[in-house]
């Protein structure tokens, strides 16, 4: 659970839903700063990944901000003139549909299983979405850049235009179209459907990739098995690498760690001694 969050930039608006808990006043939607995500503070309540306290004060910041979700709430293109970046929070629910094209957080500051923060993406646009504990589900939606770093991602018929992180967590998304950049640095990430990758790579936790092609992957720890793709480049300082179902590699690099189903290394650690 991350301690302390300081929301991204943003870009939204609110069709606000009939189940939506409380009406913010007019004062209320004059605070808000179009510009940034409001920012709630979860140190307080976490110490030695224990939770020592109840979460009264960050609702109470969420609870200040129009832009803040916890309960339910759908959000379009007209949702960002009250600002551009919207977050849900402890058993929030927010429905991003058509028009959507900002920023979303989703942050769950709770160790109690019974407690949720869900984002729905139904045919949205947002640029960004960063996973912080909650849920993520998308169902034809174009997204700039997706990073979990807790939780759980899932999308079906999804199209990332610049980056998919995962530091922690589970991912599971079936693509469509081209992906710039897939980095795994924790967690587990499965990617399914994509016709490319461009670089793809493994710093710890696993990733397994069905793709068209991948010019470049490269593990430092972890595990990556890539299935089906043509791969220009395998590099390894660690971990290990499995190709399967047709999957191939032109050329492997390594310094450490091991590829099953690569060509004879061109660099290894037993050729510099």
């Amino acid at each position: 659970m991350l301690l302390k969050v300081t929301m991204l930039c943003c870009v939204a608006t609110v069709v606000r839903g009939a189940h939506h808990s409380e009406v913010k006043t007019p004062t209320q939607h004059l605070r808000a700063n179009r510009n940034h995500c409001v920012a709630l503070d979860c140190s307080t309540v976490f110490k030695n990944g224990k939770q020592n306290s109840n979460t009264d004060a960050v609702e109470a910041q969420c609870k200040a901000s129009p832009t803040c979700v916890m309960g339910k709430e759908t959000i379009d293109a007209k949702s960002m003139d009250i600002g551009n970046c919207w977050t849900v929070f402890n058993n929030g629910h927010l429905t991003v549909t058509k028009g959507f094209t900002g920023d979303l957080v989703v942050l769950k500051c709770s160790m109690d299983e019974s407690v949720q923060s869900t984002l729905s993406i139904s045919g949205g646009s947002p640029s960004s979405v960063t996973n912080e504990g909650g849920t993520v589900i998308a169902n034809e939606a174009l997204i700039g850049k997706l990073t979990t770093e807790g939780g759980s991602t899932s999308g079906t018929k999804v199209s990332i235009s610049d980056e998919v992180v995962v530091e922690g967590g589970n991912v599971e998304i079936d693509v469509v179209g081209d992906i710039k950049k897939a980095s795994v640095k924790g967690g587990t990430m499965t990617i399914t459907g994509a016709t490319s990758v461009s670089k793809a790579s493994v710093e710890g936790g696993n990733l397994f990739l069905t793709s068209g092609s991948v010019d470049e992957l490269s593990v430092e720890g972890g595990g990556a098995t890539v299935s089906k793709a043509k791969v220009g480049i395998v590099s390894t300082e660690g971990g290990t690498v499995v190709l399967n179902d047709g999957a191939s590699a032109k050329t492997f690099q390594s310094e450490g760690g091991t590829c099953t189903g690569c060509p004879k290394p061109t660099k290894s650690v037993d050729d510099d001694n």
